[in-house]
């Protein structure tokens, strides 16, 4: 049975941190049933996991921390107090911690009223934190900065707060994250038209642009690493208003997501509106819209994503869209895998990379496979002028594309005016992109997918260009420059979305 505590915006209640439960016997008592034997790996019923590989506590914690949250570190979810995060401003500083579990009661906000003191929410690794039903989101204001640094054995989850097997998506409003980097728009899902937040008590930080200054384009809105974001994304702030599952506005690339997956988001699974944030090794399952969507001259750096649509999603729930304005989007987007659905479909169906607006950058190294809408579909004007340019300012290149059971490969046509002939223009040999089977293990696989590459896949170097960072580059080196394969994972490579992964259906 939970104890519960409440957190007010003023002070936390004080409890003890969780502690290191290994001992000499070899035995998990903090990831299970609290025994001090060893367990033998039928414990299911213990602490509503479900049970252990059978293995020592030296191995097997990445087992647990997917499951019934317990590992070496952090006792199980049954063990932990729980504590009630009233909506309204954090007042300081927090570091919430992996032996409570954390209840949003409505729009918590990570805000200074100090510009230049900006307020940090810290969060440990194997921490919980439950969204409440139509209530829950987690907002960080360009005063503020959020530090979720999980492990793949004990990662941090943002989920429902409805039982499991209840559970479903939309269920909260997911984690928004607000910068001072160029200028994007008003987040969506706000404003805070039925929140006890008032817009004074925020001052003016959620509107379009920086505040009081010249946009920074290193400024760092936080860290995402070894997170998953469950069941997110609702509408509150009106009719077309949504939140996604992690959204980020005007966040600079002193922003880093890494080791990070959106399951189930009832809207975008991320969604990126400008600024320049680092993204890596992430996973994108079930959105019941865009897979990853970005907009407002979005100018980060992706590597090392793979997004899976779901049947029964949106029928124009599309992989990667981007659609910009006259500020062009310049990504280098490079090694992403994204599977459709794996059915016929027409034109306005789904597609793979649906690329529209004054659209500039470099996406390689990509499968695209089992969109029944078309692989790629370029539209408007400048998209297309800026593909054709001599040199070109916009590539897509060196990629595998593949339609598995559905009816188009290249679409004719779709949402709008088509000024390019994709059929033509990426079958060209200068392109590198090849109409071939990527030979993925299980694409398809909503429940225990697996899209690594099998034995002969054509993914090699000889199919792929490493990535580089441009000259003259500002910012750290992000990139791998060692991935010359097309896709998010490499050929006999380590699964790096193994432990810390999740899959629910509810």
């Amino acid at each position: 049975m939970h104890h519960r505590c409440a957190l007010l915006v003023v002070a936390m209640c004080s409890l003890a941190a969780c502690g290191d439960d290994d001992d000499a016997t070899g035995s998990d008592a903090g990831r299970d049933s609290g025994s001090q034997v060893a367990d033998g790996g039928d414990d299911a019923g213990l602490d509503g996991g479900p049970a252990d590989s059978g293995a020592t506590d030296a191995s097997d914690s990445a087992v647990d921390a997917a499951t019934d949250g317990g590992s070496s570190r952090c006792p199980p979810l049954a063990a932990r107090t729980v504590i009630d995060v009233a909506e309204g401003v954090l007042a300081s500083d927090h570091t919430w911690t992996c032996d409570h579990v954390y209840s949003l009661n409505g729009i918590v906000a990570v805000h200074s009223p100090d510009p230049g003191a900006p307020r940090v929410l810290t969060i440990e690794p194997g921490t919980v934190i439950r969204g409440a039903t139509g209530l829950g989101v987690l907002l960080v204001t360009r005063n503020g900065r959020l530090e979720a640094e999980g492990t793949a054995e004990d990662p941090i989850v943002f989920t429902s707060a409805r039982d499991e097997g209840a559970r479903r998506p939309g269920d909260w409003g997911g984690i928004t994250l607000i910068g001072r980097a160029a200028p994007s728009r008003n987040p969506e899902g706000f404003p805070l038209s039925t929140s006890s937040i008032s817009e004074a008590d925020l001052a003016g930080y959620l509107e379009d642009g920086p505040i009081g200054a010249e946009p920074d384009p290193s400024w760092e809105c936080g860290t995402l690493r070894y997170v998953r974001v469950e069941f997110a994304s609702f509408n509150r702030g009106g009719s077309g208003n949504e939140t996604n599952g992690i959204q980020l506005y005007s966040c600079g690339h002193g922003t880093r997501l890494d080791h990070v997956q959106s399951h189930l988001s009832d809207d975008d699974g991320i969604e990126v509106f400008g600024g320049e944030p680092d993204i890596s090794h992430v996973v994108i399952t079930g959105a019941a819209d865009e897979l990853f969507d970005y907009d407002y001259a979005f100018r980060g750096r992706v590597q090392f994503l793979v997004g899976q649509q779901h049947p029964g999603t949106n029928a124009e729930s599309d992989g990667i869209e981007a659609a910009d304005g006259a500020r062009a989007a310049a990504p280098r987007i490079f090694n992403i895998t994204l599977i459709g659905t794996n059915v016929g479909g027409s034109p306005n169906g789904q597609v793979g990379l649906f690329l529209r607006g004054n659209h500039t950058g470099t996406i390689a190294n990509a499968i695209v496979l089992g969109f029944g809408g078309g692989v790629i579909d370029i539209v408007g004007d400048a998209a297309s002028a800026n593909l054709q340019a001599t040199p070109a300012t916009f590539v897509i290149s060196h990629s595998i594309v593949a339609q598995g059971g559905a009816a188009t490969l290249f679409p004719a046509g779709g949402g709008g005016a088509d000024m390019i002939d994709e059929q033509s223009f990426f079958t060209a040999a200068e392109r590198a992109i090849q109409s071939a089977d990527p030979m993925l293990a299980a694409p398809f696989d909503t429940a225990t997918p697996d899209w690594a590459p099998t034995a002969g896949a054509p993914v090699g170097a000889s199919h792929a260009v490493s990535p580089s960072e441009n000259d003259g580059e500002t910012r750290p080196a992000f990139f791998d420059t060692s991935a010359d394969y097309v896709g998010a994972f490499a050929p006999d490579g380590d699964d790096w979305t193994a432990g810390w992964t999740a899959f629910p259906a509810s």
